[in-house]
């Protein structure tokens, strides 16, 4: 089944939009977009939300978490209400998606809700854990820096991260636990995957590292 992740800030109406056209819709507190979809963060906002965030100073920083955390990002401008704006407004509006594009995001532009729900479940992806990003963590957290290392392999999300360290407690046993350990937690696909990269050999000359294959203990 497709998902989607949404902010618990989201309206329940483009929710309930996204459900009805079969998509699984969780809710979590996202940071630093609105919507996960398809390995996509989506920052949704109607005219107004965008031209006070410029106001604010929040657009440019916002922009540069997302370019952060995600690989694709897109700003979705709902154009309801662009009808009306003053000059000043307009130029700002027009100045913010240049700024967009500028930092690496793609802009859509949808007529309102609906297209943004529309929109959002066509980027969704099936099955899988939808890992939420990796911001860079607070060196004083020690938890986030933990939380954030075991996010960098193929397949840990948070959720998958924080059962391995209750489970394990440290980054060393999770490293050193054997693959039924580990399968116990995160099941035996994630498990043989982190082994794998454990063992995985660096190769400067080719760039990459090399995957040795999954029957290796």
């Amino acid at each position: 089944m497709r998902r989607v992740v949404a902010d618990v800030n989201e309206p329940e109406a483009i929710v309930e939009e996204i459900k009805s056209l079969g998509v699984r819709v969780d809710r979590r507190r996202l940071e630093p977009c609105d919507y996960i979809a398809g390995g996509t963060c989506v920052e949704r906002k109607t005219v107004r939300d965008l031209l006070r965030s410029v106001y604010d100073g929040r657009l440019f920083d916002q922009l540069e978490r997302m370019r952060e955390s995600h690989e694709r990002y897109v700003v979705l401008v709902e154009l309801r209400g662009v009808l009306g704006l003053s000059e000043r407004e307009e130029k700002v509006f027009v100045g913010a998606l240049a700024a967009a594009v500028r930092s690496g995001a793609s802009v859509v532009a949808v007529p309102g809700r609906r297209g943004s729900a529309r929109f959002i479940a066509s980027l969704a992806k099936e099955g899988g854990e939808i890992v939420v990003g990796r911001r860079k963590p607070k060196l004083s957290d020690i938890n986030e820096v933990l939380i954030y290392v075991l996010t960098g392999f193929p397949g840990i999300g948070p959720k998958s991260a924080e059962a391995l360290l209750t489970k394990f407690k440290t980054l060393r046993r999770i490293f050193n636990a054997s693959i039924p350990e580990l399968r116990s937690v995160v099941g035996e696909k994630k498990a043989w995957k982190i082994r794998e990269v454990l063992d995985a050999r660096f190769e400067r000359a080719r760039g990459r590292a090399e995957l040795p294959s999954s029957e290796t203990v």
